[in-house]
């Protein structure tokens, strides 16, 4: 314990020698004292002086430092794994052996360690109460929980509690290299390996189209059941779609099958992938798996328009072929099986159009329509014409006048994003042909790219959005975007970059903006494991967000079971967090009233099955061991809980650590300073009073 003063301690060695030297003097030369004897001068003296001394040396703000110790047990985490598979294995006294382990860890550590206890698989969560009914198991995940929680402190070791099948995350084995901690693996289950047959992995897309075929990818595994064989049968609402008789044909036998499904009905449809059962199989349930796939009957269809073959046009279509959803249907002009009504078609793109050609007669059924544009101009463009149609732009420009334009990325633009990729390409693009003249748009015109010459950055728009009464129009005001798609391969060995740009200014163009006052945000699928969330907007006549109402929302399961909600208000949305739901299909109403007019929104959303941790039942202890060995931990098996408790409070680690902490405060804040300067100064006063001084 130290004293410290803001000044030097000469001066208060100073300070204080005068402030003695004035109070003696003084009571040697008071008058009124002089019937006092010498003796009680001298007190009085010594308590006048030892008064103004001690508010001297507070009037120079002494403090105070200290040094604090703190001794801390090292910690030990204990991790369980809560997946399910834990519950598939047929040890049960191993699974009982557990909840005794864990009741008895807190007190066989509770002498050397501070123990803290986790339980993982879908989440981490900081307690021991285990059900085993997460579906997914994440070594990663409770890494770095770990981590954050114990950095800079005593973390003496970690034991972890599975059965070593981990199906998210990174690799397992080197998830805990980063902590620095031993861990010490305890493996639960049956690592044996014993007949089986069973479904590895299935793979399907979310979404197919009508009357097209999509791919299902099968991974199909047996163990000792050689020379059998097996029926591979896909139903839907138990009906078989598929079916096929298959062979094993090794010991350690693996096969993948990749099926062709045809998609023969609209909506979210549910499939079941089945393995016929063969005798004395260690386990059934990892022979059926489900999947759900949405079939829409909503292809995007876009009409693409151009006066002559050009490498846009193509570099165009590739591009958005490479979608699925899209249909391209391209013309020439000229073509006489040039569509007379655009009316089925989503998007209308023009390449150079409308040009000099006099027969422009498609142009007034385009202008007419009030369909979305994407118009690409060129030097045949026909910039008089473009401008009367109405469209939000007026281009003066002389046929032919064009010049060579660099694009530069508008920071301001923020309708949609562009991947970070595309982004770093942009200064290395070629140059396009733009057409040179004066350019006037709308007030609500967007521009994403603006136009440099050279090193010049003329401010100019090279690509722009307009919106007329909720129809989209976009504007490339420059030739020889092939050139882009070229130099995006020289330098990513791949097209994607481009295709990914032209997909989402078509998608931005083709997508009209939702207009109605109440607003839905639902996805369509969730898993099992996962809390439906759901966000709401609700805006009055003006269109100014609304939160001052109720919105009640329900959702009904396939027996026609209800359950209702009231969603949370918050500053701009409704907010509802309904929970976790089983696998199904549910249909959903969304309603309120809002100055005496009801609003109602509803649909469905899919609870998709997670069936990660029924596809491997057997117990992997190699995983466990690697654990263990990569961190200088130890391996046990779940009956050596006795060797375990043995090796971790015999440790070297297993010691205290002592924390030293400074503190400082000041002196002044000492309450019991202020009684010793009250009875300095009432001493003094009373003695003074008792003989007669005042």
């Amino acid at each position: 314990m130290q004293i410290f003063l803001d000044y030097p301690w000469w001066i208060f060695f100073l300070g204080g020698i005068l402030l003695v030297a004035v109070s003696f003097l003084f009571y040697r030369n008071d008058k009124k004292l002089q019937e006092f004897s010498a003796k009680t001068k001298l007190l009085l003296a010594i308590l006048r002086s030892s008064l103004m001394v001690l508010l001297f040396f507070l009037l120079l703000k002494p403090f105070l430092k200290t040094i604090i110790s703190e001794t801390e047990k090292p910690l030990l985490a204990i991790a369980i794994d809560n997946s399910s598979s834990m519950s598939l294995t047929n040890d049960s006294i191993a699974l009982r052996s557990i909840n005794q382990a864990i009741k008895g860890f807190e007190t066989s550590f509770s002498e050397n360690y501070k123990v803290d206890f986790y339980n993982f698989g879908d989440d981490v969560k900081n307690d021991n109460q285990l059900d085993f009914s997460d579906k997914t198991t994440d070594a990663s995940q409770l890494s770095t929980i770990l981590k954050t929680n114990y950095t800079n402190r005593n973390l003496a070791g970690i034991v972890l509690i599975s059965d070593g099948i981990f199906n998210r995350g990174r690799g397992a084995d080197r998830a805990f290299n980063n902590l620095n901690t031993p861990v010490y693996s305890i493996a639960v289950g049956d690592s044996s390996v014993q007949k089986d047959l069973y479904i590895n992995n299935l793979r399907s897309n979310k979404i197919a189209y009508l009357g097209n075929d999509f791919p299902v990818e099968l991974s199909i595994g047996a163990d000792f059941l050689a020379d059998n064989n097996y029926q591979l049968t896909i139903s839907k609402k138990g009906v078989s779609v598929y079916s096929e008789n298959l062979k094993i044909d090794a010991k350690n036998y693996f096969t993948k099958k990749v099926i062709f499904l045809p998609a023969k009905e609209k909506g979210l449809q549910e499939y079941k992938v089945t393995l016929q059962s063969l005798p004395n199989e260690k386990t059934l349930i990892n022979n059926t798996q489900s999947f759900f796939i949405d079939i829409l009957d909503a292809q995007q269809k876009v009409l693409v328009l151009a006066s002559a073959p050009h490498p846009d046009v193509a570099a165009f279509r590739m591009a958005l072929s490479k979608n699925l959803n899209n249909k391209v249907d391209v013309f020439l002009t000229f073509n006489p099986k040039i569509p007379q009504n655009f009316s089925e078609y989503n998007l209308v793109v023009l390449f150079q159009l409308p040009d000099f050609n006099n027969n422009n007669t498609w142009l007034k059924t385009i202008t007419e329509s009030n369909l979305p544009l994407l118009i690409f101009s060129g030097v045949n463009t026909n910039y008089a014409q473009l401008s009367q149609m109405g469209k939000g732009v007026n281009i003066v420009s002389k046929k032919g006048a064009n010049q060579e334009v660099f694009a530069y990325l508008n920071s301001d633009f923020s309708s949609f994003s562009l991947t970070d990729d595309f982004i770093a390409l942009i200064p290395n693009f070629p140059p396009l042909q733009s057409p040179f003249g004066e350019y006037k748009f709308g007030n609500n015109a967007k521009t994403l790219f603006q136009q440099k010459i050279g090193p010049v950055k003329t401010g100019q728009p090279l690509m722009a959005f307009t919106d007329i009464s909720g129809n989209k129009t976009g504007f490339f005001l420059g030739e020889g975007i092939w050139r882009w798609k070229l130099e995006t391969y020289k330098r990513t060995k791949s097209h994607k970059v481009f295709d990914e740009f032209i997909q989402k200014i078509v998608q931005f163009v083709a997508t009209k903006e939702d207009k109605s006052r109440f607003r839905l945000n639902v996805k369509n699928r969730f898993y099992e494991n996962e809390n439906v969330l759901i966000n709401a907007e609700l805006y009055d006549q003006t269109y100014e967000l609304v939160t001052t109402t109720e919105i009640n929302f329900e959702i009904s399961d396939s027996t026609g079971k209800k359950f209702t909600f009231n969603m949370l208000a918050g500053t701009d949305v409704y907010t509802l967090d309904a929970g976790s739901f089983s696998p199904g299909v549910y249909q959903y109403t969304a309603t309120t009233n809002l100055s005496g007019e009801a609003f109602s929104k509803g649909g469905s959303f899919t609870i998709m099955p997670l069936e990660l941790e029924k596809n491997i039942t057997r117990a992997n202890y190699n995983v466990m061991k690697n654990i263990a060995q990569n961190t200088g931990g130890e391996f046990f098996g779940i009956n050596n809980i006795e060797e375990l408790t043995k090796s971790i409070n015999e440790s070297p680690k297993a010691k205290p650590t002592i924390y030293s902490q400074e503190k400082f405060f000041d002196l002044i804040n000492l309450k019991w300073l202020f009684f010793v300067l009250l009875a300095l100064l009432s001493i003094e006063w009373f003695i003074r009073k008792y003989k007669g001084a005042y």
